[in-house]
């Protein structure tokens, strides 16, 4: 069961507020993946609470998440349904988020083969 938290607002605010102080921001979901690019200075914005499927249309192929929601908890709905994502990141013990392995552009070994 994949938990539907939209912490829009909160992000939205913080990004604002980081802007008007010319402040960096550092995205941040659990930091599974801060070993490859390394601590970032700057204000950091947790996406962890920002997590669940805005929609899914197994039909179509097509499914839309929040950053923070676990590549784990993808994989199992994609799964119900004979489904599963096209390229392969690593999930680092299940803390591994989509936003984070987007944002660091980890396909993994899979995905010369599925896409």
């Amino acid at each position: 069961m994949i938990v539907q938290n939209d912490d829009s607002d909160r992000l939205i605010t913080s990004v604002q507020r980081s802007l008007t102080k010319s402040e960096r921001v550092a995205i941040r979901g659990h930091g599974s993946k801060t070993f490859l690019t390394g601590e970032i200075s700057g204000h950091v914005l947790q996406t962890t609470d920002h997590t669940g499927i805005l929609s899914y249309e197994p039909d179509e192929l097509v499914v839309t998440v929040r950053a923070g929601t676990a590549i784990s908890e993808v994989r199992n709905e994609l799964a119900k349904h004979g489904q599963m994502l096209p390229f392969d990141p690593p999930t680092y013990n299940d803390k591994g988020t989509i936003g984070g392995a987007i944002a660091v552009g980890l396909a993994g070994p899979a995905r010369p083969w599925y896409g």
